[in-house]
């Protein structure tokens, strides 16, 4: 019979070839591991959880270790093994492949070392250096080094060694296979990205691992990955505290996974501080943090205005002239709120000639479009944002007329409002979509809008 510390945390412990099975014998508990030590689950025979082999994700190293020892470590330094001396008797090929982590709650890519399963003279001490972002949703004293055999299985080791400052995992090992670090309890997701009044559900998950066989190794077998035990969980609290208010809410039937829902405005603290505190099965207290950013989407209004003149009656000059201008704006409750305008980007004026015979030439200096402002909102059932534009534009540039005569004069040029204008209020335009308001003479403006962040 398998009995499971998921639904029991106490095993009554027999043994007959010392005291003898008696009603009366006092009950000898598992022993509790130390703070961090993987969820336990005796059982005879031990389970094994099988998964499928991680593909090849990125550059092999190679080298070669010898009887005095070496060190092979991984293209991206995350992971080295330390060969010590007489760990082979003879210089031996090894390898260090990155592959696609299959192991339950792993952390980054799994490594594929060779030779595979090969029982060398002394232990080689693996070496994963975790990074900031592997710790969220977890902590440092729940990172386990898990290996998976040929047929797919999976064995952890019960305790590791970690050191903070140098932000590594390590442990020792007399044969070596398949490698990846894992965390035995981990929030997931550990980290999202929301807009204002968006949820997502937060789960608790944990790494389960069977005993092994009495007078075997500590290398244990990895029974299961699944949702926590609700009974573990004892509080969720948002920034430390239980209520959300203006920093979100959280909800659910149980207490292993609960759904988070963003506030209605981004909070003045962000991302959000989402944790569940909960005691693993031996007792042990377990805090896992997810960070949540609040943010609204960013947008892009891009503006390109195109004004051809040619010599019409009463022109001084004919002319193109070219210039853009864009607003980033974001949505506060479906209304536009301006971050940022700029006019006059990249701003041309060209094809200048002189209209009029009293002048043998004409020269033109521009002065670009001036946005003031903008208005506007979106249909939350359409998506079409509808706006107009507060500004300037200029319709004739400043002219230097050049005589015949040697003689010279400069003209106004002639300024514009875009609230005079009424293409400019209230046009319909979608995320990604492109309005053209030029005419046949391909003069006028193109708007295009895109979401950029």
């Amino acid at each position: 019979m398998i009995l499971s510390l998921k639904k029991t945390y106490l095993l009554l412990l027999c043994i007959a070839a010392i005291w003898g099975c008696k009603k009366d014998d006092s009950p000898l508990p598992v022993q509790p591991p130390s703070t961090g030590t993987p969820t336990e689950t005796p059982t005879t025979p031990p389970k094994s959880l099988i998964t499928e082999k991680g593909s090849p994700e990125g550059t092999l190293v190679s080298t070669t270790i010898g009887p005095e020892g070496g060190t092979i470590t991984s293209a991206d330094g995350r992971v080295s093994l330390l060969f010590p001396a007489g760990a082979v008797s003879s210089s031996t090929p090894v390898t260090l492949q990155p592959i696609s982590n299959k192991m339950p709650n792993g952390q980054g890519q799994a490594y594929r070392f060779s030779p595979a399963e090969k029982e060398f003279s002394q232990p080689i001490e693996i070496v994963f250096t975790y990074t900031d972002e592997d710790l969220q949703g977890t902590n440092v004293e729940h990172f386990r080094i898990a290996q998976q055999n040929e047929k797919g299985a999976w064995q952890s080791a019960k305790e590791v060694t970690t050191n903070t400052t140098k932000k590594t995992v390590s442990k020792k090992f007399k044969r070596i296979t398949d490698l990846s670090l894992y965390a035995d309890h981990l929030l997931i997701p550990r980290n999202a990205t929301l807009k204002p009044g968006e949820s997502i559900e937060l789960q608790v998950r944990t790494v389960y691992i069977t005993l092994p066989t009495p007078g075997s190794s500590d290398v244990y077998e990895v029974e299961s990955e699944e949702l926590a035990d609700a009974k573990l969980i004892k509080s969720w609290k948002i920034n430390g505290q239980t209520g959300g208010g203006a920093n979100g809410s959280l909800s659910g039937t149980t207490a292993n996974k609960m759904t988070y829902k963003a506030p209605a405005a981004v909070p003045a603290q962000n991302p959000v501080a989402v944790s569940v505190e909960m005691n693993d099965p031996t007792g042990v207290k377990v805090i896992l943090v997810a960070n949540i950013s609040i943010t609204t989407t960013i947008y892009s209004l891009e503006l390109d205005w195109q004004r051809l003149s040619t010599c019409s009656p009463g022109a001084i000059a004919s002319f193109q002239y070219t210039t853009k201008g864009r607003i980033e704006f974001e949505l506060d409750k479906s209304k536009v709120k301006v971050i940022k305008m700029e006019g006059m980007i990249d701003s041309q004026l060209k094809n200048v000639k002189s209209c009029n015979e009293d002048f043998y030439s004409a020269t033109g200096q521009v002065t670009g479009i001036f946005l003031m402002g903008m208005e506007g909102e979106v249909d939350p059932k359409t998506g079409i944002l509808t706006f107009s534009i507060q500004g300037k534009w200029m319709d004739f540039p400043t002219f230097t007329l050049h005589y015949k005569n040697g003689e010279s004069s400069v003209t106004e040029e002639s300024i514009h409002p875009f609230d005079g204008i009424n293409q400019f209020t209230k046009m319909p335009l979608k995320d990604g979509e492109i309005l053209n308001m030029r005419n046949a003479e391909d003069a006028g403006f193109i708007f295009t809008l895109k979401s950029v962040k």
